[in-house]
């Protein structure tokens, strides 16, 4: 089975701007680990690829990495823990701050927008768009 490279490890880790996915937090002077979406449990061919893993708080059973285990089916919504049969390239998982995004296997990010419906009664704001797209 193995474990991810260095390579990957220091990928994920500037993809996920040495925070933690799920709540924020920075990663430099803290308990950090590398979590597969995809449980190890469930061997695959990307199992170790950075589509796959994602940097949490904590460890298997502490701070958010632990609280991923210990709460999985809330875990699953929010694409933190992906279901054996998915493949975790197809699988948005949630980013603190940026909400939705979907990880590639060459370590890049994509952040999905969220348009929001506007009635007749709201008012017109022609900078909400570049306001959504610049949070990041």
């Amino acid at each position: 089975m193995g474990k991810p490279t260095e390579q990957v490890r220091d990928l994920t880790m500037r993809r996920d701007r040495y925070q933690c996915v799920r709540c924020g937090k920075p990663l430099d002077n803290t308990m950090a680990s590398l979590h597969h979406r995809r449980l190890r449990s469930h061997p695959f061919d990307g199992l170790h690829k950075p589509s796959n893993l994602i940097w949490l708080c904590g460890s298997g059973t502490t701070g958010c990495h632990g609280w991923v285990h210990a709460h999985p089916a809330e875990a699953e919504t929010d694409g933190y823990i992906v279901h054996a049969w998915d493949d975790p390239k197809t699988v948005q998982v949630t980013y603190h701050g940026l909400g939705p995004c979907t990880l590639n296997d060459d370590g890049s990010i994509i952040r999905t927008v969220i348009y929001h419906e506007v009635g007749p009664d709201t008012p017109y704001d022609p900078n909400y768009i570049d306001m959504l797209l610049n949070r990041w």
